[in-house]
């Protein structure tokens, strides 16, 4: 479906339920990593529950790859020239560095990190690049792998969009050729997790090609969004049930969770088979893309999960969920060892009911915090491109 330049002035879509969305996510993984972190990975079900929780750090992933691709499309279409690389690198550098330096300063004592007895590793983890070594990565705080392959995303945009501008051509935007491109992606990636396994590589599962899959259908959702504005009679644009989504999101999951795989939450020293990492990646991906396509493309109905997505707290939550991610580990962590005295582990429900509220208090601080000095870093970065007058 090809579109010209100039664009018809599109009707607002109402997209609030996607920052709802991250909210719930947040909380269903502090929900699965409180298991880890209790010891309950040899109990087959919450161990199965934890792996299956992984659907939402991939819903994290698709909606960051919809969010910042959506912006660059919307240039591509505009016909505008692109965002420069060095000002898109540091607004990303200023959005996640100042929250993640600050977690790390705090979570090295707390959760007795050596981080800092390889300097290299330590460089390595205080820029978000560890991921590439397994000593590195399982020396720094490890949820944080899904930030690293984030970061490789922020990378790979500026590549993609001079790839897609030289294969559109000038003053085009067509559909079909930038789906063509991001399903080239997908199969990029699944080849590249096949290699991984035909040469035995003990790194590389969590690496970003490792998720180009995972980048191709967020990137997918901005495609159809950018080409099919709302109010322009004839586009197709997809409107989508919230229960239905969600229902076939859970679905999904509930049908991994069935196969009864080795819980193997993170692939790393020991990577299960190739068949069922395919299958586990499968299903995240599918799962977090429907959840995330239902607010993409809403129907309009203010359906209960609609109206519990969009309500104001949920919106509040969802604001902070990257700080929600990033302490919750500390947090889970620091209870567990002060307050579990003569036992091994608090009980899962009472960290779940102390680590959560905590975890959201030290978040919304964290927020307030990390905003105050990313718009002042923000002032300082590179100046955007001078405008361009496009005929």
């Amino acid at each position: 479906m090809a579109t010209s330049g100039t664009a018809a002035p599109a009707r607002a879509v109402d997209q609030s339920g996607l920052w709802g969305l991250r909210g719930v996510a947040a909380i269903a993984v502090v929900l699965a990593h409180t298991v880890v972190v209790v010891g309950m990975t040899q109990v087959e079900w919450p161990a199965q529950f934890a792996v299956a929780a992984i659907a939402f750090v991939h819903v994290f992933l698709v909606q960051s790859a919809y969010l910042l691709g959506r912006g660059y499309l919307r240039r591509q279409r505009a016909a505008e020239p692109a965002e420069r690389a060095g000002r898109f690198l540091w607004k990303r550098a200023t959005r996640i560095l100042p929250g993640y330096w600050l977690m790390l300063a705090v979570a090295i004592p707390v959760m007795h990190l050596a981080l800092w007895t390889n300097k290299l590793d330590g460089l390595a983890a205080l820029f978000l690049v560890n991921v590439y070594s397994v000593p590195a990565l399982l020396a720094g705080p490890i949820h944080v792998w899904c930030l690293q392959v984030e970061a490789g995303f922020y990378l790979l945009l500026p590549l993609h969009d001079r790839l897609s501008r030289r294969l559109v051509g000038k003053g085009r935007f067509p559909e079909q050729p930038l789906m063509v491109l991001l399903l080239g992606y997908a199969i990029l990636g699944v080849l590249f997790v096949a290699v991984l396994y035909t040469g035995q590589w003990k790194v590389g599962y969590t690496w970003p090609f490792a998720y180009l899959t995972t980048f191709a259908l967020g990137m997918g959702l901005a495609v159809v969004d950018v080409c099919r504005p709302p109010g322009v009679p004839g586009n197709r644009r997809p409107r989508l049930s919230a229960a239905w989504c969600v229902g076939i999101a859970v679905l999904i999951l509930a049908l991994m969770i069935a196969t009864r795989l080795p819980p193997e939450a993170v692939n790393i020293t020991a990577p299960i088979p190739f068949w069922q990492s395919l299958l586990r990646r499968a299903c995240n991906d599918l799962a977090a893309f429907f959840l995330v396509a239902a607010f993409v493309f809403p129907d309009g109905r203010r359906s209960l999960v609609h109206l519990v997505l969009s309500s104001a707290p949920a919106q509040w939550l969802g604001q902070r969920s990257f700080h929600v991610y990033l302490w919750h580990i500390p947090v889970l962590f620091q209870l567990d060892q002060r307050l579990r005295g003569d036992r091994a582990h608090l009980p899962y429900l009472e960290l779940v009911a102390l680590g959560i509220p905590i975890s959201i208090l030290v978040a919304a601080a964290a927020h307030l915090l990390v905003s105050f000095v990313t718009e002042r870093l923000r002032g300082v970065g590179p100046r955007p491109a001078p405008a361009v007058a496009v005929s």
